[in-house]
């Protein structure tokens, strides 16, 4: 009676999902008009949590194995527990609440929507085409969002400090960097998939996907538009060698945009950098500061230097006042030494003064949390910190009352310091989970499951992981953690077992 019921829906699941994965980006437009008028993202946020809320439920009414959504909630519901315990006993109790929960929903996000999507493709197995076919139509929606907002003058671009590179509307760089590097290898192989005799329609979709990263400035961006070009040409000559002409054209089009590269925004910004780096080097030089080298750091009985070498150096009051001077320069870090005192932010940057670090924003936030870590029990260490712990108030320089954000801007450090090392152990393992699966079946059955859409969907994989390491917006924004968790299921689906019982067919579209 139960299948009977939900018959109807399973049919529709197909058209249902294309439609919740062509909304993502509408979601991300309507955001960034909401907050560049003034609304605010309510009315949006409020939207994706309603969907989130709507496929679990859905989800959980088709599934036939419904205990492991019993089990996943209650693993987070111990957990948000502990975490909030953890920060009542921190100092000043449990401030914002509130906030602090819905921060940990975005977390859990990823993992709750993945098993959704999993049981999605198990009742209705033209669900996986209709989720690459909605990835596909967000490039090209994306494409179009920056070619307009070019033509029209209302790009913010995505470093609005220097003007470079073309973000269109949408709000937050990294997501948009980590979206479309996973965006990308998908939609190419998807037109391989798709045309398997036309060189055409192939060259196209690779010229777009890729060009909406190579016009989008981030290094990993860059690096991802070559990443998924040749790792797509060599994924289908492995597949199927007579199709070389189309993985030739690929490799065409690839090695375009890299012989491009001095015109890119990414080799833009990058100058730019350059250029302040090089400023605060001339500031350094004028300072004259001398530290003792390393020939003078404490060093143990074998006469090796100790690891908490730094808080052996003695500095002379001149040489301390003008590496006060220094730090103060830096606004980012001489906020850190108001909260913290001198002495311990001195300690955390080793006493260095290579602009690089000083001037990274990512490594002062991290920095931050880590004295912010120090300064919390175990049970922060184990379950995580308040977000609000992370915002601090404080005068500028003019007396002015500001707020700091140091909340980090690394995926996996934010997990940590957010969860604690529970928690970034738990999503380790879970994203590690779904790739060695698919790795191991590969491996096992090369012929069975090695196809262009496990090539396609592990490159995404790949590249989704590595844009969570290296930066942020990926694990903790739902508008990049729904692709990310589309990718994870569709590891699961093209690794089940049963695939290896069942004759081999065409791959759908």
């Amino acid at each position: 009676m139960e299948k009977e019921r939900f018959q109807k829906i399973r049919a529709f699941l197909p058209r249902l999902i294309l439609i919740l994965c062509v909304i993502q980006p509408l979601l991300d437009i309507a955001g960034y008009w909401q907050t560049t008028l003034g609304i605010g993202n309510s009315v949006t946020m409020a939207l994706r949590m309603a969907l989130l809320g709507g496929s679990v439920l859905l989800g959980f009414l088709l599934s036939d194995r419904k205990r492991y959504y019993i089990i996943l909630a209650g693993v987070l519901a111990v957990l948000t527990a502990l975490h909030a315990l953890a920060c009542m006993q921190a100092e000043g109790g449990y401030a914002e609440p509130v906030t602090d929960i819905v921060n940990l929903v975005r977390i859990y996000f990823l993992p709750m929507m993945t098993l959704c999507f999993i049981t999605f493709l198990k009742q209705n197995d033209r669900v996986f085409p209709a989720v690459c076919k909605g990835m596909v139509i967000n490039v090209v929606v994306i494409a179009l969002v920056q070619l307009l907002s070019t033509v029209t003058g209302t790009d913010p671009h995505t470093y609005s400090v220097d003007s470079t590179g073309i973000l269109g509307w949408f709000l937050w760089t990294n997501s948009q960097s980590a979206i479309l590097a996973m965006l990308t290898p998908i939609t190419i192989c998807w037109a391989l998939r798709r045309w398997e005799d036309k060189l055409l329609p192939v060259a196209l979709l690779t010229a777009i996907s890729e060009a909406t990263l190579f016009v989008l400035a981030p290094r990993l961006a860059y690096g991802s538009l070559v990443a998924a070009g040749i790792g797509s040409a060599v994924c289908l000559i492995l597949a199927d060698r007579k199709r070389w002409k189309q993985a030739l054209a690929i490799t065409l089009v690839t090695l375009a945009f890299l012989a491009a590269y001095p015109f890119s925004a990414t080799h833009n910004r990058l100058d730019n950098n350059d250029s302040r780096a090089q400023q605060t080097i001339q500031q350094l030089q004028e300072l004259n500061i001398q530290l003792p080298s390393e020939t003078e750091l404490p060093t143990d009985e074998m006469g090796q230097v100790i690891a908490d070498a730094a808080p052996g150096i003695v500095l002379d009051e001149v040489t301390a006042e003008k590496l006060e001077t220094f730090y103060r320069s830096q606004d980012i870090i001489w906020n850190m030494v108001q909260r913290f005192g001198r002495d311990k932010v001195f300690k955390a940057y080793n006493y260095t003064l290579d602009p690089s670090i000083l001037s990274n924003t990512r490594t002062m936030k991290i920095k931050f949390c880590e004295l912010l870590m120090q300064e919390s029990g175990t049970l922060s260490h184990l379950f995580g910190l308040n977000l609000e712990q992370m915002r601090v108030q404080r005068l500028d320089f003019e007396g002015k009352p500001v707020e700091d954000n140091y909340d980090v801007e690394n995926d996996f450090h934010g997990v940590y310091f957010l969860t604690g090392i529970v928690g970034l152990i738990l999503m380790i393992a879970f994203l590690l989970y779904f790739g060695v699966r698919a790795l191991w079946r590969v491996v096992r059955r090369p012929k069975v499951y090695f196809t262009l859409a496990m090539a396609s969907i592990a490159m995404a994989y790949g590249l989704g992981v590595l844009h969570a390491y290296f930066t942020a917006s990926v694990l903790r924004r739902n508008n990049a953690s729904v692709y990310l968790a589309m990718v994870l299921a569709g590891l699961w689906y093209l690794s089940r077992r049963e695939l290896a019982d069942k004759p081999a067919q065409p791959e759908q579209e």
